[in-house]
């Protein structure tokens, strides 16, 4: 008669053996996914330089929307949201009401980051900076041709802006004035 412990052998080494295989793999979860601006940024220096880069892009449709008299000012939404996107839509308006157009270009004098925020889960970014916009290089027109700029207006202006991620690159999404402390 065999013995019941044959079996029971049998059993526990199939089990060990089954076992062991499934310590072979690894059932450790996944890390999650790194927030967005960790993986768009390695250091604040990387969100500055991204901000201002979508900034400048911005500035470069606006010059063109201004050029044209506030014509097409639905270009903006390609580098703008929000709040932005209305503020910049209704200057536009404004430039086109007044018959302006302009010549040059706008350029960025100086800018510091001010934070970065994750507001709505790893997928959302916001990057925040103070900004000295300068308009030495652009001049207004009128209808005729003549300049309309007041030249004893310093041409450096302090923006506070915000810059939020959509599809996966930034955007000016709200701009103020900046009073604040010196910025340009």
């Amino acid at each position: 008669m065999p013995s019941p412990a044959g079996p029971l052998t049998a059993l526990a080494l199939v089990a060990v053996a089954l076992l062991s295989g499934c310590a072979e793999r690894s059932h450790v979860l996944p890390a999650p996914p790194r927030p967005l601006f960790e993986q768009a940024f390695a250091n604040p220096g990387d969100a500055l330089d991204a901000a201002i880069a979508a900034h400048a892009e911005h500035l470069r449709v606006w010059d063109e929307v201004l050029a044209d008299g506030g014509a097409g000012a639905e270009r903006l939404e390609a580098v703008s949201t929000g709040r932005a996107t209305a503020i910049v839509h209704a200057e536009a308006s404004e430039f086109t009401a007044r018959g302006y157009r302009t010549s040059g270009s706008t350029a960025i004098a100086a800018a510091s980051l001010q934070g970065i925020r994750q507001p709505a889960g790893p997928d959302t970014v916001e990057v925040f900076l103070y900004l000295c916009q300068d308009v030495t290089e652009l001049d207004v027109l009128d209808e005729t041709g003549a300049s309309v700029v007041d030249r004893e207006l310093s041409p450096l202006t302090g923006y506070q802006l915000e810059f939020s991620a959509i599809a996966g690159r930034l955007v000016l999404s709200d701009k103020r004035y900046w009073t604040g402390s010196e910025v340009c």
